[in-house]
């Protein structure tokens, strides 16, 4: 097999960097989540109903939302690094074919992966014991989650194919990702792909949710085409975007710039020509200026304060439509409202640790630290920058989460509720409650991500996994505990951010870089006694 010697060349160079930090996190989360079932199986073991199906959805859901980020930590980078580094095209001096070298580094970098899923499964098994789960359900679920990880790893390395700049790599291969497994099966229970052409009611066919979510014997029983079906098509896609991959990659991995400059100077004429004009660099307004250089530096971020913006807006939406058809509950709305949280903390997470990681890559923080500006001040204009894309969304997006409530209080005053009062004040007062604990969860989220996600920008070792592995960290794994579990852990990561970053954080990237750089010894001096002879002409 000709793509052999490209999987030995990456575990090679994984050795060398001792690169075992995707073992580490793994296991981590290994740990993590045997903690989670003891206490999940501690809790639900005081119960009347059955033990083994609520530990079991709870392990496989999260199982399943951490193959899928495995595609955005581990291969999103996987070529673009490549490319940036400029040794792909030594790659093709050989007799090496587009094939060989996606397969072979697809392999190398998802095989720490595949391992660490299949560590994972004995785990998810346990609750096999405790009863309420059958063997054949297990299986099923077993085969979704391996489809889930081949299918993130798959669009991941189908995305930095196409891609130079890692954070964009990423990027496409987490919003492809929230499309897939997330928007579409969200239109397709509102009943909406119905309504529009069939090549949008394939996509359900090629969402990795649907085998996860027909797993389980009570949805199985009456849909097992369909999830088969998906499980057939999802992992035909995965195998698409390989060859997608192989097909293209001996044509694009030159610098794109150059490509596309060529080809539209060719195929444009001599009178369009002409006409065309440079292209204007971006800039920031000057009073941005004034108040922080950094925050100038940054820009104005139009495009992401959009896409908040319509995230906050599209909920305001549907809370209005859903409090038109159930004013009488407000419970309908917590779940939909985490999602569009967490929506919210995703982009936040990704935006803290960006700034830092971007400039650690192309050299742009050792020119920062030269100039005058402060620590404090260096913070505070990303801070400036974050406040002004994701304050007043955030703000408004708390004020429609007691929506629902002001329809259930309506509601129950215009049905007479004098003879159920208690009934009426203790379901008011659950739902107020709900909605507190979700605000407050939001803003202790917020700033744990915050402040994590500068500090793994500023010192990982590979600062462009310091977006994804602040989700991971901080919004993914301690979602997990029970009783403020979760209010403990962000309170652990922004009292730890704030230790290692609040202050003069100069000295600590200097000593980083003092670290990996080290003068070779100079020879030892001659003495006169052992130095050779001079002959004389």
């Amino acid at each position: 097999m000709s793509f052999l010697p490209i999987v030995q060349r990456e575990l090679r160079a994984a050795a060398r960097r001792k690169s075992t930090f995707r073992l580490r996190w793994w296991t981590t989360l290994v740990a993590l989540t045997v903690a989670a079932f003891a206490l999940v199986g501690f809790w639900v073991s005081r119960s009347r109903a059955s033990y083994g199906n609520p530990v079991f959805d709870l392990l496989t859901g999260y199982a399943f939302g951490l193959s899928l980020l495995a595609g955005v930590l581990l291969t999103a980078d996987c070529l673009s690094a490549e490319k940036r580094q400029g040794t792909l095209g030594l790659l093709f001096l050989s007799n090496l074919k587009g094939y060989d070298v996606v397969l072979g580094k697809f392999i190398a970098a998802s095989l720490n992966a595949f391992y660490a899923l299949l560590a994972l499964l004995p785990v998810t098994g346990l609750p096999l014991m405790l009863g309420g789960v059958a063997g054949e359900e297990f299986w099923r679920m077993a085969l979704a989650l391996l489809n889930a990880l081949f299918f993130s790893l798959a669009l991941g390395f189908g995305a930095s194919t196409f891609a130079r700049d890692s954070q964009r790599a990423q990027g496409a291969t987490l919003l492809l990702l929230l499309l897939l497994a997330g928007a579409v099966p969200a239109l397709a229970a509102a009943g909406l792909p119905a309504r529009f052409s069939p090549a949008l009611r394939g996509l359900t066919w090629v969402s990795p949710f649907y085998p996860y979510w027909h797993a389980a014997d009570v949805r199985y029983a009456g849909h097992a085409g369909i999830y088969w079906g998906t499980l057939v098509a999802s992992h035909l896609f995965g195998w698409a975007c390989l060859a997608v991959a192989s097909l293209v990659l001996p044509w694009i991995w030159q610098d794109e710039t150059v490509g596309v400059e060529r080809r539209s100077v060719r195929m444009l004429g001599p009178r369009q020509i002409r006409r065309r004009r440079p292209a204007r660099p971006h800039r920031a307004p000057p009073r941005l200026l004034a108040l922080n250089p950094i925050l100038w530096l940054i820009g104005n971020q139009t495009g992401l304060r959009l896409v908040v913006w319509c995230i906050v807006l599209g909920w305001g939406v549907v809370l209005w439509v859903g409090g038109q058809e159930s004013p009488s509950s407000a419970s309908w709305a917590y779940i939909p409202a985490r999602v569009c949280a967490f929506c919210l903390k995703l982009l936040l997470a990704h935006e803290a640790a960006r700034f830092f990681a971007d400039a650690r890559r192309t050299g742009e923080l050792e020119l920062i630290l030269c100039t005058p500006l402060r620590s404090s001040e260096i913070l505070q204009g990303q801070t400036l920058a974050l406040k002004r894309v994701f304050l007043y969304p955030m703000l408004v997006f708390l004020c429609l989460n007691f929506v629902p409530v002001g329809f259930q209080a309506y509601g129950a005053l215009s049905t007479g509720w004098v003879g159920a009062l208690p009934g009426v004040l203790g379901e008011l007062l659950l739902a107020l409650a709900a909605s507190g604990w979700l605000a407050l969860g939001l803003i202790a989220d917020s700033f744990a991500v915050i402040w994590f996600g500068r500090w793994l920008a500023l010192t990982s070792r590979r600062p462009h996994l310091a977006p994804g592995l602040t989700i991971l960290f901080v919004l993914v794994i301690p979602s997990a505990g029970i009783c403020g579990l979760d209010l403990l852990a962000d309170l652990i990561f922004i009292t730890h951010g704030m230790s290692a970053v609040g202050g003069d954080f100069r000295w600590r990237f200097a000593q980083q870089n003092q670290a990996g750089f080290r003068l070779a010894p100079l020879p030892a001096p001659i003495s006169p006694a052992a130095a050779p002879p001079v002959i004389a002409h």
